[in-house]
């Protein structure tokens, strides 16, 4: 089991598929590093306008309603800012403009860290979104966010410089090897989830204690109020 060295990170970036997500995954990690003194920016990659079990939902609505479940929930974990791209839930593809939108959050924010959702899981059932948004933001970590001359406009006409980021952190990996104790930290994550309420269904503290127990990783870590990560290191 690794322990990183948290000081490195002063500055994260979590990239989040939809609404919910970054809670869902690491709640409580955003609230030690904001304990800690780290800045956070959130980018909220879809509008979640199709994640629901009512079939009568009204797409824009929904999406009003989980931008604003989202903004709520931040305020909660102590998130300082936060963009919505506002890509439409469930059409996600590994796309230039897509990793260009990921590749302007990275230069315009500087991070050390950036936290996302696992690419390669394999024997899980795993939303595409997801495995896209990943693989997109590890390519525009490594290289595009790095080199000059990959989206030269951004440097030259909004004065973005290239960004070496130091790691990326996957959530909802098959492969953990990173664990954040979040023991001091639960109370807020749940709150925090409980304002999704387009995702929860009514669920009680007790059920979603449940669900973030089941997320906490391999026993052998030795935290039951955990969350983990697959961890990626670049040369800076």
């Amino acid at each position: 089991m690794t322990q990183p060295n948290l000081s490195e990170y002063n500055k994260i970036l979590i990239v989040s598929p939809h609404p919910y997500d970054c809670d869902l995954w690491a709640g409580g990690t955003i609230c030690s590093f904001i304990a800690s003194g780290k800045i956070i920016h959130a980018v909220i990659c879809t509008d979640g306008s199709k994640t629901t079990h009512n079939p009568h939902a009204e797409i824009s609505s929904l999406k009003d309603i989980r931008c604003s479940e989202q903004t709520e929930s931040a305020k909660i974990l102590g998130i300082q800012t936060m963009t919505f791209l506002e890509l439409i839930d469930g059409q996600l593809e590994d796309t230039d403009a897509f990793r260009k939108l990921i590749v302007r959050q990275i230069r315009k924010e500087q991070p050390d860290l950036v936290i996302t959702s696992e690419p390669y899981r394999k024997f899980m059932p795993w939303h595409r979104d997801n495995r896209i948004t990943g693989q997109v933001t590890l390519d525009a970590v490594y290289p595009y966010g790095r080199d000059h001359l990959h989206y030269q406009d951004l440097w030259e006409n909004e004065s973005l410089e290239p960004h070496n980021t130091r790691a990326i952190w996957f959530w909802g990996t098959e492969n953990p090897d990173i664990f954040i104790d979040i023991d001091k930290f639960i109370n807020p994550k749940i709150e925090a989830l409980k304002c999704h309420e387009t995702q929860t269904y009514g669920q009680g503290e007790q059920e979603l204690r449940s669900i973030i127990k089941d997320r906490a990783g391999i026993p052998s870590s030795g935290l039951v109020t955990s969350e983990c990560f697959r961890e990626v290191t670049f040369r800076v």
